[in-house]
C-alpha cells in the first residue's frame, strides 16, 4: 500500500529551529553530517523563511536567534564542536521555547532535532519531553527528528519523538545523504495532511492470511481510525509512505479495501477516502527461487528487497530468502538507489541480533499468521 503526497503546492514561509546534539558522541564525523544537512537546508531559504540554531551537550544554548540571514546561520552551525554529555531534555525544551517566541501564524513552524540517539535525557526523563512535544504539536509546532551515524546510534526515542509530534523521521550516515536531505526544498517540513491514518481490510474470500511487515510501533486499534482524538502521522509535500503486506491468496476477486483518513492542515477538517484493492494487484513470491514478479515498477522490487533484508537482519522467523538473493534482486533492477542499498547490505552482514534462523526451519510465508487490521 502506498500513499504519495502532491508536490504541486505553493510553500508557505517556514520558521524552523534547528536543535543540534553537540555531545561527545557526535564526534567522528557525525557533527559534520549535520553541518552538511544544514547547508542544504539553508540553500533552500526563500522570502519570509527564518532559521534559529540551538545546541546542547551538558547544557543547552542559543547559537543563533531566528533570522533570515543564511550566512549568519551557516557560520553559527560551522562553529559547533562536539564535547560533553547529552542533555537532550534541555536542548529540546530550549528549541521549543525559541520556536514559540518566533511563532508565525502564517508560516510552517517546525523544530528539527539532529542527534545520534538520546541517552542522558536530563532531569525528568523522556516522558516529560514527550508531553511537551505533544502539547506543542497541538499548538502548531511540529518536531522532526534526524538520526545521525551508525555504531552507537539509537533511533528508538528519536523515532518516537517524531511520531508523538506527528512529524517526520529521517536517518543519515553519509555525506551524500546529508546533502540530499533538504535538496528538494523546505516544503518537506510543510504538512499536506495531519493525523494521517490508514486501515486495510482484506476480504477473507480472496486472502486466507496476511502479515504487515514493519510498522509494529504504529499499529492502531480498528476503532481508532475514526476517533479523531487518536493522532496519526505527518505527510509533507512530496512525501511517499509505503506499507508492505505478505499475503497468502485464497481466491479470486478484489483483495479488499484500503481506507485513508486525514486532517486538513488549514481547517482541521477530517477527510476520508476508501478504495478497492483490485485483484491482480502486484504480488511477488519472494520465497520461490526464480519466482518472477508480476509486471510492475522497480520501486516495488526495491521495496520487497528492503523488507526481505530487514527480516533477515532482525532474525525474523518469517525469513524467506537469504541476503545473497536479496542483493541479486537489487542488482538486477539496474537502479542506482538499489545498488546503493545492495552495498549497504554487504556492510551490514553479521549485524543481525539474534542470528537469522536456518532457512529450513522457517515456516512458509503466511502460515500461522494472525488475521488482523492495522494502520
Amino acid at each position: 500500500m502506498g500513499l504519495q503526497a502532491t508536490r504541486d503546492v505553493e510553500r508557505a514561509p517556514t520558521v524552523v529551529t534547528l536543535v543540534i546534539d553537540t555531545s561527545g558522541s557526535m564526534s567522528d564525523g557525525r557533527l559534520e553530517l549535520v553541518q552538511d544537512a544544514a547547508d542544504g537546508l539553508l540553500a533552500q531559504l526563500g522570502e519570509g523563511d527564518r532559521v534559529a540554531v540551538i545546541e546542547y551537550g551538558d547544557q543547552a544554548r542559543v547559537v543563533s536567534e531566528p533570522t533570515a540571514d543564511a550566512a549568519q546561520v551557516r557560520q553559527a552551525v560551522a562553529s559547533l564542536t562536539a564535547d560533553g554529555s547529552t542533555n537532550a531534555e534541555a536542548g529540546i525544551a530550549l528549541g521549543f521555547d525559541t520556536a514559540r517566541a518566533a511563532f508565525d501564524d502564517g508560516a510552517t513552524n517546525a523544530v528539527v532535532l539532529f542527534s545520534d540517539g538520546v541517552a542522558n535525557v536530563g532531569a525528568t526523563g523522556p516522558e516529560q519531553i514527550l508531553s511537551r512535544i505533544a502539547d506543542e504539536s497541538e499548538d502548531g509546532i511540529v518536531l522532526h527528528s534526524v538520526g545521525v551515524g551508525m555504531d552507537n546510534f539509537n533511533d528508538v526515542l528519536l523515532e518516537r519523538l517524531a511520531n508523538d509530534s506527528g512529524g517526520g523521521y529521517a536517518y543519515i550516515d553519509r555525506q551524500e545523504e546529508a546533502e540530499a536531505l533538504y535538496s528538494e526544498g523546505l516544503a518537506v517540513l510543510e504538512p499536506v495532511a495531519h493525523d494521517v491514518k490508514a486501515q486495510v481490510d482484506f476480504d477473507e474470500a480472496a486472502v486466507s492470511s496476511w502479515r504487515l511487515i514493519g510498522y509494529e510501533n504504529r499499529l492502531l486499534e480498528e476503532e481508532d481510525l475514526r476517533d479523531d482524538a487518536v493522532g496519526g502521522g505527518f505527510v509533507g509535500t512530496g512525501h511517499a509512505v509505503t506499507a508492505l503486506y505478505e499475503l497468502v491468496p485464497g481466491g479470486d476477486g478484489d483483495l479488499g479495501t484500503v481506507t485513508v483518513r486525514w486532517a486538513d492542515p488549514a481547517s482541521g477538517e477530517a477527510n476520508e477516502l476508501t478504495e478497492a484493492i483490485e485483484g491482480g494487484t502486484q504480488v511477488r513470491n519472494i520465497a520461490a527461487k526464480g519466482g518472477e514478479a508480476s509486471p510492475g515498477s522497480v520501486t516495488f522490487e526495491v521495496a520487497a528487497a528492503v523488507a526481505a533484508a530487514a527480516e533477515d537482519l532482525r532474525g525474523s522467523r518469517h525469513v524467506a530468502v537469504d541476503l545473497d538473493e536479496v542483493i541479486d534482486q537489487l542488482e538486477a533492477t539496474g537502479d542506482v538507489q538499489a545498488a546503493r542499498f545492495a552495498a549497504l547490505i554487504e556492510r551490514a552482514r553479521g549485524a543481525a541480533q539474534p542470528a537469522s534462523p536456518p532457512r529450513e526451519d522457517v515456516s512458509p510465508p503466511g502460515i500461522d499468521l494472525e488475521d488482523r487490521t492495522g494502520d
